[in-house]
């Protein structure tokens, strides 16, 4: 019967792989000397202790159906549709995909950074979003690998070869305008200052400092008794011809706001990332948000109040999760809440709430280390299956592991097993064959 695990590690390393980790994965092809890179789903084993990982693959822009494009960066990735289950010892490291804005911010890009912004239908060839900001005369996607100028004024921006200057030129200037705003006419005229929309043409109009992708607030409604601002995260924004901005927003909800209400693992700053759609007035944006993606490795070390966080999308009209399943620490089987102290066991990897523990929060940080009461039995076990980590059980919302998908993993296996003895069954025919010869 084939159970999920909560990490595994990396054959020959001691890096810690959990579901919702990226990973360097050994290539189909071995005249390919570039690694597939994936999204970790799952990680299950079965009773021989096979450890299994289910991935969601990444694409390289040379894979997809229209090939490499200009303003495909060299380290950019394709999330795609396709789901795979492949062997732990397939995984040869760890690696990060960043979205495209948190790329842009990093100071010293590494061998294990990436950055996504599309989702990729294999079969298809079908890109989502279908549409992204355009910049420059040439009306092409920014590509983080080249030097672009920012227009002081309309704050668009501009590759040096479009504008008739030198990279060299460009980067040795204070303040640049583009010739759209310097021109009197343009000064004098207000609507220069917000451009016609172009939606359809797949440019996204800015308005001041906000663009499409970024996370705001948004003026309460009359219904909301706390006065707590509603976030959103900006999809496109566009005007008419009497300058009036419409911004259309996807809502973010907070637990509360949920069918199944606040939980005790939900931290004070969680969002839920709804499938609600809206189109509002700019008006009623009053302030900028950044929510990040939720990862248990990763802290901010100054949380400001702008700062939130998210780890599930929510359907609002059925009340459902996705992902369906989220991995639980501690004795209480609960996710864990960035908000509550908890610490770290040397040897299994797992997390710990004091309370569950019998110490006081006081007591936990005044510790060097700490192992919990299951690891002696574990760790320095002479069985075979002490050198796997121990599965810890899932939480959510829906249940967590199904009788279809544990059958799903047990019909792989046979498979493969059959498919093993048909190869050894050749192996023994072709070595007889060869004894002939001898």
């Amino acid at each position: 019967m084939a159970s999920i695990c909560s990490y595994t590690t990396i054959r020959g390393t001691n890096k810690v792989v959990r579901a919702g980790d990226c990973v360097f994965m050994r290539p189909y092809d071995h005249t390919s000397n570039l690694p597939r890179v994936a999204h970790v789903q799952k990680i299950v084993q079965d009773d021989k202790y096979n450890v299994l990982v289910c991935v969601r693959l990444y694409y390289r822009p040379q894979e997809s159906i229209g090939g490499r494009r200009q303003f495909h960066g060299a380290k950019e990735l394709f999330l795609s549709d396709r789901f795979d289950f492949q062997s732990a010892d397939t995984m040869e490291g760890k690696c990060v995909v960043h979205s495209l804005k948190n790329y842009m911010k990093l100071e010293n890009v590494s061998a294990e950074d990436y950055y996504c912004r599309f989702q990729y239908q294999a079969a298809t060839g079908v890109f989502s979003p279908d549409r992204v900001a355009v910049y420059c005369h040439c009306e092409m996607p920014k590509n983080p690998d080249e030097f672009m100028l920012q227009c002081k004024e309309c704050k668009d921006w501009y590759h040096p070869a479009c504008v008739d200057m030198t990279i060299e030129d460009a980067k040795n200037l204070d303040q640049y305008v583009c010739s759209e705003c310097s021109t009197d006419d343009d000064l004098e005229n207000p609507q220069a200052t917000l451009p016609e929309s172009q939606a359809s043409d797949g440019m996204m109009v800015f308005h001041d400092e906000h663009r499409f992708g970024d996370c705001v607030f948004m003026r309460p409604t009359l219904s909301n008794v706390r006065k707590l601002p509603r976030v959103a995260q900006v999809e496109k924004i566009e005007h008419d011809n009497r300058n009036n901005v419409n911004v259309s927003i996807r809502w973010y909800y907070r637990p509360e706001e949920s069918i199944g209400g606040r939980r005790q693992f939900h931290g004070v700053k969680e969002l839920l990332l709804s499938d609600q759609y809206d189109v509002q007035s700019a008006h009623n944006i009053i302030g900028k948000c950044v929510v990040h993606s939720y990862n248990n490795d990763t802290k901010l070390e100054n949380i400001r109040p702008e700062d939130y966080y998210w780890r599930f999308e929510y359907k609002a009209a059925t009340g459902t999760f996705m992902p369906d399943f989220v991995a639980v620490y501690c004795k209480c089987e609960m996710p864990r809440n960035p908000d509550d102290f908890m610490v770290h066991c040397k040897g299994c990897q797992n997390w710990y709430h004091p309370a569950c523990v019998g110490m006081t929060i006081e007591e936990a940080k005044n510790l060097g280390h700490f192992v919990c009461s299951e690891c002696p039995s574990v760790i320095y076990s002479k069985k075979p299956q002490a050198t796997y980590p121990v599965p810890l059980p899932f939480y959510g919302p829906q249940v967590t592991v199904t009788d279809e998908f544990q059958q799903d993993i047990e019909q792989r296996l046979t498979k493969m097993e059959k498919s093993l003895e048909e190869c050894n069954k050749l192996l023994e025919a072709l070595m007889r064959r060869l004894s002939k010869y001898q």
